[in-house]
């Protein structure tokens, strides 16, 4: 989490340093280190945080669709606010976050009799087996083709402020309902049921136009997101952070598929 915020701050200070002094002339190179710090600081903060939520919750479906929910709201947010004083206020609630959150094993006091326990205490964990890296590969390729899937929902449709909040809205509060729905009827009917509506919706569907077959389409596909979290937090005990970094970076080369 530190690191996080170390990352994030300086790419945000360099950019503002550029933009508003004219020390130098924005390029290639200085955009890539920008960009480059801002993925990284992203990234551990949302792994940071998949991990802290899983192990806090013991795994509860429910919560880990509500922490993935709020991502969709933030980059709608950041796309139609954008602005030093939205980016600065982020800046600040993450450090205030980093100063306030309880780490996920806290210090023992210090003894002259047992020594100080780590924050995170490394525990041994069992091995990865073939034939859990085989389920897990499948849950990742799901995940390819979810994040492919919902792309193909959204190509053609006009991105005004309006459309950006909407599909944002719906993406959330499908990923918050999917973990209630996966409670409550069990993640196996669920999941049949989420993917049955969306081969429905997407014979349905009208390019270029958010119907009523698209949005139902974009709200189930997302449902989806908390079963596959919470199936390879358990394939992955004692790895959550493992488990969520590997989800999250398998979303990437089906979203730049679908620009395509």
């Amino acid at each position: 989490m530190l690191s996080s915020a170390i990352l994030l701050s300086t790419a945000v200070v360099g950019t503002a340093i550029i933009a508003k002094t004219g020390v130098c002339s924005p390029t290639l190179w200085t955009l890539a280190s920008v960009a480059t710090l801002l993925g990284i600081g992203n990234s551990l903060f949302h792994v940071w945080g998949g991990r802290l939520v899983a192990i806090q919750t013991k795994n509860d479906i429910r919560a880990l669709g509500i922490f993935v929910s709020t991502g969709a709201m933030g980059l709608a947010i950041g796309f139609v606010a954008c602005s030093w004083g939205l980016l600065s206020a982020m800046i600040v609630a993450i450090w205030v976050a980093y100063t306030t959150i309880s780490p996920i094993s806290p210090i023992s006091p210090i003894s002259p009799i047992r020594p100080i326990r780590p924050i995170n205490p490394i525990k041994p964990i069992n091995p990865i087996t073939p034939i859990t890296l085989f389920f897990l590969l499948l849950i990742i390729a799901f995940v390819m083709f979810r994040s492919y899937i919902g792309d193909v929902f959204t190509t053609g449709i006009e991105r005004s402020y309006t459309i950006v909040l909407t599909i944002a809205t719906i993406t959330m509060l499908g990923k918050i309902a999917g973990g209630f729905i996966s409670r409550w009827i069990g993640w196996v009917p669920a999941a049949i049921m989420l993917v049955l509506a969306v081969i429905i919706c997407s014979i349905l569907k009208t390019e270029g136009a958010l119907n009523a077959a698209a949005i139902i389409g974009i709200f189930a596909i997302n449902c989806t997101m908390p079963i596959t979290l919470y199936l390879a937090n358990r394939l992955l005990p004692g790895r959550e952070g493992l488990a969520f970094g590997l989800l999250a970076a398998a979303l990437i080369p089906p979203y730049l598929l679908a620009l395509l």
